[in-house]
């Protein structure tokens, strides 16, 4: 089964999107901050994480970078927000190899992310 990282720091979100994502067929983890996100990724293996990139202390964009320096393969990685400037930022950043979702209410365009995400990985999508 294809185990997701949910990292994103209301608990809304983490639960919805774990309902969502589970009726779909996929295990899902959450992580209730970046610190906390990060040190499950030390420990556990995951297919993809869905990271929200404005979170207290250490922020998205800081996980980005700690992924690319601690982890000769890190896993695919959706920046999942709300905020449009994150998108813009998200977007204008040349060495990115992430996908950029905008939070929506039904997440549809996330689930089609993680699948294209996961397709283009090589891994198992469901």
């Amino acid at each position: 089964m294809t185990k997701i990282l949910i990292v994103d720091d209301n608990p809304d979100v983490l639960l919805l999107l774990e309902r969502r994502l589970g009726a779909v067929g996929y295990e899902t983890i959450h992580a209730n901050n970046a610190s906390e996100g990060l040190s499950i990724l030390e420990t556990t293996p995951v297919d993809i994480v869905v990271l929200d990139v404005m979170m207290p202390g250490i922020s998205g964009y800081d996980v980005l970078k700690l992924l690319k320096e601690k982890f000769e393969t890190p896993p695919p990685v959706i920046v999942y927000s709300a905020v449009e400037d994150v998108e813009k930022k998200v977007k204008g950043d040349e060495t990115r190899d992430y996908q950029f979702v905008v939070k929506t209410p039904s997440g549809s365009l996330l689930i089609e992310a993680i699948q294209s995400a996961l397709q283009s990985a090589g891994r198992r999508i469901l």
